[in-house]
Protein backbone atom coordinates (compact mmCIF):
# COMPACT_ATOMS: atom_id res chain seq x y z
CA UNK A 1 0.00 0.00 0.00
CA UNK A 2 1.53 3.14 -1.04
CA UNK A 3 2.05 6.37 1.85
CA UNK A 4 1.24 9.27 -0.58
CA UNK A 5 -0.42 11.54 0.26
CA UNK A 6 -3.18 13.28 -2.24
CA UNK A 7 -3.86 16.60 -2.34
CA UNK A 8 -7.05 18.16 -4.34
CA UNK A 9 -8.09 21.94 -4.95
CA UNK A 10 -11.88 21.82 -3.78
CA UNK A 11 -14.16 24.50 -4.72
CA UNK A 12 -17.72 25.09 -4.56
CA UNK A 13 -20.15 24.99 -7.40
CA UNK A 14 -23.84 24.74 -7.52
CA UNK A 15 -24.16 24.16 -4.20
CA UNK A 16 -21.65 21.55 -3.17
CA UNK A 17 -17.96 21.08 -2.95
CA UNK A 18 -16.47 20.04 -6.23
CA UNK A 19 -12.71 19.61 -7.90
CA UNK A 20 -10.41 19.23 -11.17
CA UNK A 21 -8.04 16.40 -11.87
CA UNK A 22 -6.57 16.87 -15.47
CA UNK A 23 -4.58 13.70 -15.08
CA UNK A 24 -7.90 11.81 -14.79
CA UNK A 25 -10.33 14.10 -17.27
CA UNK A 26 -12.39 15.39 -14.38
CA UNK A 27 -13.72 18.87 -14.18
CA UNK A 28 -16.11 19.89 -11.66
CA UNK A 29 -16.35 16.68 -10.13
CA UNK A 30 -18.74 17.00 -7.28
CA UNK A 31 -18.86 15.68 -3.75
CA UNK A 32 -22.51 14.28 -3.46
CA UNK A 33 -24.89 12.26 -1.07
CA UNK A 34 -23.42 13.61 2.04
CA UNK A 35 -19.71 14.14 0.66
CA UNK A 36 -20.35 17.90 0.54
CA UNK A 37 -21.21 17.88 4.06
CA UNK A 38 -18.55 15.56 5.72
CA UNK A 39 -16.41 18.08 3.97
CA UNK A 40 -17.68 21.31 5.41
CA UNK A 41 -17.80 19.59 8.78
CA UNK A 42 -13.96 18.54 8.23
CA UNK A 43 -13.07 22.15 7.14
CA UNK A 44 -14.69 23.41 10.44
CA UNK A 45 -12.83 20.83 12.89
CA UNK A 46 -9.59 22.12 10.61
CA UNK A 47 -9.44 25.75 10.15
CA UNK A 48 -11.91 26.93 13.12
CA UNK A 49 -14.43 28.11 10.41
CA UNK A 50 -17.04 27.73 7.60
CA UNK A 51 -15.82 28.47 4.35
CA UNK A 52 -17.26 28.82 0.76
CA UNK A 53 -13.74 29.54 -0.28
CA UNK A 54 -11.63 27.14 -2.56
CA UNK A 55 -9.79 24.40 -0.14
CA UNK A 56 -7.15 22.12 -0.44
CA UNK A 57 -7.84 18.52 1.15
CA UNK A 58 -4.76 15.92 1.89
CA UNK A 59 -6.05 12.66 1.92
CA UNK A 60 -4.51 9.03 2.40
CA UNK A 61 -5.12 5.27 2.67
CA UNK A 62 -2.89 5.94 5.72
CA UNK A 63 -2.63 8.17 8.85
CA UNK A 64 -0.72 11.19 8.85
CA UNK A 65 -0.75 14.02 11.59
CA UNK A 66 -3.87 15.89 11.97
CA UNK A 67 -5.29 13.74 9.09
CA UNK A 68 -9.51 12.50 10.25
CA UNK A 69 -9.95 8.50 10.21
CA UNK A 70 -13.56 7.72 7.70
CA UNK A 71 -14.16 3.95 7.98
CA UNK A 72 -15.17 2.13 5.27
CA UNK A 73 -19.20 0.83 5.43
CA UNK A 74 -20.08 -0.50 2.35
CA UNK A 75 -19.77 -0.44 -1.58
CA UNK A 76 -22.89 0.79 -3.73
CA UNK A 77 -23.03 0.98 -7.32
CA UNK A 78 -19.33 1.16 -7.87
CA UNK A 79 -18.64 3.87 -5.18
CA UNK A 80 -18.26 3.56 -1.04
CA UNK A 81 -19.61 4.42 2.00
CA UNK A 82 -17.71 6.07 4.49
CA UNK A 83 -18.79 7.15 8.09
CA UNK A 84 -16.73 9.80 10.21
CA UNK A 85 -17.84 11.13 13.62
CA UNK A 86 -21.45 9.84 12.91
CA UNK A 87 -22.13 11.51 9.47
CA UNK A 88 -21.84 9.40 6.22
CA UNK A 89 -20.87 10.15 3.23
CA UNK A 90 -20.85 8.28 -0.44
CA UNK A 91 -17.40 8.53 -2.77
CA UNK A 92 -18.28 8.00 -6.12
CA UNK A 93 -16.31 5.52 -8.58
CA UNK A 94 -13.63 8.39 -8.98
CA UNK A 95 -12.51 7.39 -5.70
CA UNK A 96 -10.35 4.76 -7.64
CA UNK A 97 -8.49 6.96 -9.99
CA UNK A 98 -6.54 7.29 -6.35
CA UNK A 99 -6.31 4.01 -4.78
CA UNK A 100 -6.36 0.47 -6.22
CA UNK A 101 -9.51 -0.37 -3.98
CA UNK A 102 -11.22 1.14 -1.79
CA UNK A 103 -9.41 1.68 1.68
CA UNK A 104 -10.77 0.19 4.94
CA UNK A 105 -9.91 3.42 5.79
CA UNK A 106 -9.38 6.89 4.16
CA UNK A 107 -7.56 9.93 6.39
CA UNK A 108 -8.47 13.54 5.43
CA UNK A 109 -7.77 16.71 6.36
CA UNK A 110 -8.64 20.41 5.05
CA UNK A 111 -6.51 23.28 5.10
CA UNK A 112 -6.51 26.42 2.67
CA UNK A 113 -4.71 26.77 -0.61
CA UNK A 114 -1.75 28.45 0.67
CA UNK A 115 -1.28 25.87 3.50
CA UNK A 116 -2.62 26.96 6.53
Amino acid sequence: MSNAINVLTLYRHQGCWVYDDATFGRVAEPLVLGASELLDTIILMDTGAHTREPVEVLFSAREFPGAHRGDWVREETGGNWYTLGGEEAWLCPALLDYFEAAPASLWVRARSPNGG
